[in-house]
């Protein structure tokens, strides 16, 4: 209950602060408006005068000359002149005056307090000492706002607004990456048959070399692949869950499996189908959503002229896993040796 009076008294002296503003605006704008009045009195003054000085110059004699002298002309002359004067003197004092008070008001306000405001968003975002002029950015405008007892807070609190505004900014740009990606849905064209698909996944000499060589010559980008080499009589790789489907056959194809950990039959997708079934089945029946392990004796691929002449031959040992998984070796001197 405190705390929700304390949020009413800081509701109640912002309306205040607005109401003095407002206060001081409309008289401000009494003041040019009796400025303007007064103008108004004096141009049509002036203008009378002038017409009655015109009215005066009238043709009374049958020679043409006008009945007013040179004498009188230059008086009328010299008395429209000094109202003219005298006009602008008063403009200059009016505007002076409207001057002075508008420098009083801002320091009035200044002094009002010593607030200093942030504006968080909005074409005029920053930090302002001033409420009136930060009010105008504020009052009737859909922007977020808030004053500090400080200038130092008032900073801080306009940086880390940047930050969050920033973060806020990336994760809308990752929705909409995301949402693009969603929307990329692939035609039926682009979708290959099951020919193509197993074309893709045939022997190849040179896909045994490039799967060779990634356990050879292990680097950090390739621990997100779900693999890491071990010794064996030969480079091997033990495959984890996170591996693709493609790699983990490609593996299998080419005899370079040591191990496969995993507790689901993603990693199996393309392997042969009776193969699959057994993995299935003893994942149902005994493992039970326990991880279980395939332990390979598997030989290499036999290539001819980039020609597959004997494929990789292998014996797996299946069964529920301990979690005492192989250590990784480094396997990049084994071409040397």
């Amino acid at each position: 209950m405190e705390g929700f009076i304390k949020t009413l008294i800081n509701q109640l002296k912002q309306k205040q602060e607005k109401s003095a503003a407002l206060e001081q605006q409309l008289l401000l704008y009494r003041g040019e408006e009796e400025a303007i009045i007064q103008s108004i009195d004096v141009i049509q003054q002036q203008l009378k005068i002038n017409y009655i000085d015109v009215s005066t110059l009238s043709i009374s004699s049958a020679n043409g000359q006008p009945s007013t002298t040179t004498t009188e002309l230059a008086q009328s002359s010299t008395t429209t002149n000094n109202n003219t004067q005298k006009t602008t003197r008063w403009a200059d004092i009016v505007e002076q005056e409207e001057k002075e008070a508008r420098d009083s008001h801002y320091e009035k306000d200044d002094r009002k307090g010593s607030k200093w405001y942030v504006i968080f968003n909005g074409p005029y975002r920053g930090v302002y000492h001033n409420w009136v002029i930060a009010s105008q950015h504020i009052n009737g405008k859909p922007v977020q706002h808030q004053s500090f007892k400080t200038k130092e807070a008032a900073e801080e609190a306009f940086r880390q607004s940047y930050k969050v505004m920033a973060m806020k900014e990336q994760v809308k740009n990752q929705e909409q990456q995301s949402q693009k990606l969603i929307m990329k849905i692939p035609s039926i064209m682009s979708i290959p048959t099951t020919k193509e698909k197993e074309e893709q996944l045939k022997p190849v000499f040179q896909k045994f070399v490039s799967n060779w060589d990634m356990i050879i010559n292990y680097e950090e980008k390739h621990t997100t692949m779900g693999f890491y080499p071990v010794s064996r009589g030969g480079p091997k790789a033990v495959i984890t869950e996170e591996a693709s489907p493609e790699l983990s056959y490609e593996f299998h194809q080419y005899g370079l499996i040591d191990t496969i950990y995993t507790t689901t039959m993603k990693v199996f997708e393309y392997f042969p189908q009776k193969m699959r079934n057994v993995i299935r089945r003893y994942l149902e029946l005994f493992a039970k959503e326990r991880e279980i392990f395939l332990k390979y004796t598997s030989s290499y691929p036999i290539f001819v002229e980039d020609k597959l002449l004997v494929g990789s031959k292998a014996v797996i040992l299946m069964g529920v896993s301990n979690h005492d998984y192989p250590t990784r070796d480094d396997l990049r001197d084994y071409e040397k040796n």
